[in-house]
């Protein structure tokens, strides 16, 4: 009889491996094609390059007499400043410590559009501002104010012997951040609060010490950097459950003082000069600010952005650069590209001295340069390096590699058997005994 099994086995196994394999290589161009990472071409030289740009400095500084330093090198307030953003949500807050004694309300819409609406009208030229109020009862302080039996300030502005106070380096602890209700939940956009707190009665009146001992009585505000500020209101045993928009003026004043410097508004000095001359600077009126301030803040909000912007357009090209697998699609080549032609724009209007043109191209650019950064398929590979590849195939391809290179090796250890004679398999006769 015929020995059939080696004769029909090996031929019949062949087949079965090669088609395996067949199965493998035709698969390999389908799998790198649904895998692929499309990555659009980025002007990466320039978008380096300008990570080395620099606003120009002046070339005929101002010496105040007597003092010898030049009137652009005062302080500029960068730690109180919010950072930039094209929307800021300014929340007013009235905080009520004991609302038991009177249900307190306030007229913040008529007191607003009376004071302070000029003022956020000219701001609106570089951010889009979003108003809110509220009204907060049982906001107790994280920490109690301190007992003074009798002052020991000559300020006139002290009028009582017996009042409660903080010293000036408590007040930033006094927020509740977790029982008071001032996390936005209608916008992302960054928050700036105004808060005006009413102490309960067996805390009044309450002031603020310095750090020598005096009492803050003209304004009892005070200002937290990046963040907003609190005014403490002094009532009136007659005072009306209700503050008026006219009781509300000095409070909205110290409102509008306090976001001067959250916003960037800084004040102009007049040097002195030798000789009769003088520089008057006019007073910012109703309005809260005058156009020196505002070309001084456009100036300064255009050279943040630029410099940002230009920051993060580096950083993006380096992260592509370095990330091989990160995915590039044209809508980020198009948000860069659109970037950069604004910052020209932005440096081409500064030049020509059309500050707000200048503020708007740079603000564009900055929000165009963030957008391509923070795009949500490139953050997501930002977190996904080479090494979590690995872990996803491995445990894929390693059972199924393992046995068909087994069988390779073996057709082909067979293969190189059969031609030289001493395989046992005969394909063109069959012995038949």
């Amino acid at each position: 009889m015929p020995d059939f099994s080696k004769t029909y086995f090996y031929p019949r196994r062949s087949r079965v491996v090669w088609a395996f394999w067949a199965v493998v290589l035709l698969g390999i161009p389908f799998w790198y094609w649904t895998t692929y990472t499309y990555r659009a071409t980025l002007p990466h030289e320039e978008m380096e390059a300008w990570e080395e740009w620099r606003p120009r400095q002046p070339s005929f500084p101002v010496h105040s007499q007597g003092s010898g330093k030049s009137h652009d090198q005062e302080g500029t307030g960068q730690s109180v400043m919010m950072r930039w953003a094209p929307t800021y949500q300014v929340l007013f807050s009235l905080m009520v410590e004991d609302p038991r004694e009177r249900v307190y309300g306030w007229d913040i819409g008529t007191a607003l559009d009376e004071w302070l609406s000029p003022f956020l009208r000219r701001l609106g030229h570089t951010s889009h501002l979003e108003i809110t109020t509220q009204v907060q009862y049982f906001t107790t302080p994280l920490i109690q104010p301190y007992y003074q039996g009798q002052s020991n300030s000559t300020s006139e502005q002290a009028h009582s012997k017996e009042y409660w106070y903080y010293e000036e380096g408590q007040l930033p602890g006094l927020i509740d951040t977790t029982n008071w209700q001032l996390a936005s939940t209608i916008s992302q956009a960054p928050a700036l609060h105004l808060l005006l707190f009413l102490p309960a009665k067996a805390h009044r009146p309450l002031h603020i010490h310095t750090h020598g001992g005096g009492i803050l009585a003209e304004t009892d505000a005070f200002l937290i950097p990046q963040w907003g500020g609190i005014v403490l209101h002094q009532l009136e045993e007659n005072t009306s459950p209700q503050l008026s928009s006219t009781e509300l003026e000095p409070v909205l004043s110290i409102f509008r003082s306090q976001l001067r410097d959250l916003l960037g508004v800084q004040p102009l000095k007049a040097p002195g000069l030798e000789g009769d001359a003088q520089i008057i600077i006019k007073e910012a009126g109703e309005e809260g600010i005058t156009g020196w301030e505002e070309d001084r803040m456009l100036r300064m909000r255009m050279v943040e952005t630029m410099r940002k912007a230009a920051s993060t357009l580096g950083s993006l090209s380096r992260s592509v650069q370095s990330l091989e697998h990160m995915p590039v699609q044209d809508a980020i080549r198009y948000r860069v590209e659109e970037a950069l032609e604004w910052m020209h724009k932005a440096c081409d209007a500064s030049e020509e001295g059309r500050v707000a043109e200048a503020f708007q191209a740079s603000s564009k650019a900055f929000v165009l340069s963030e957008e391509a950064f923070f795009d949500k398929d490139m953050v997501a590979m930002l977190y996904f390096p080479d090494e979590h590849k690995y872990a996803v195939y491995m445990p894929l391809f390693i059972p199924i590699a393992v046995p068909l290179l087994l069988a390779l090796v073996q057709e082909i250890k067979w293969w190189k058997e059969s031609r030289s004679g001493r395989g046992d398999r005969d394909t063109s006769k069959a012995k038949v005994e």
